[in-house]
């Protein structure tokens, strides 16, 4: 089960990622990183925050190259399918939306010292 998580539009030629919990600034691909990605390469998305810019995580084609994903630092993956990136990169899309799978409570495992305080 998917849920929505934000969306994706653009700004001159680059992406800009607007993701529900991100706190450090906007998420941008950068223009030149974005047709490194349609290409087929990992690149790097940064964050823009004043005028310091940092790293923010990587994007990349999946491996069917039917979806560009997501991987945000400290958060899970996120993805959206790569014909409405290239709508919004056309300007056919306002924006596009970003879907990350929702997560079971019962599949989720503890960590590895979850019950650690019972062990002993």
């Amino acid at each position: 089960m998917w849920k929505k998580v934000g969306t994706i539009s653009k700004e001159h030629k680059a992406l800009v990622l607007n993701v529900e919990g991100w706190k450090l600034g906007r998420m941008v691909i950068g223009a030149e990183n974005v047709v490194r990605l349609m290409k087929g390469a990992e690149v790097e998305i940064n964050f823009v925050q004043n005028e310091f810019i940092g790293y923010a995580g990587r994007a990349k084609l999946s491996f069917s190259r039917k979806a560009v994903n997501i991987f945000p630092i400290d958060m899970d993956l996120i993805t959206v399918p790569i014909y409405h990136v290239q709508d919004v990169r056309s300007g056919r899309r306002e924006f596009a939306v970003l879907s990350q799978v929702k997560k079971d409570k019962k599949k989720e495992k503890a960590p590895i010292d979850g019950d650690l305080d019972h062990s002993f």
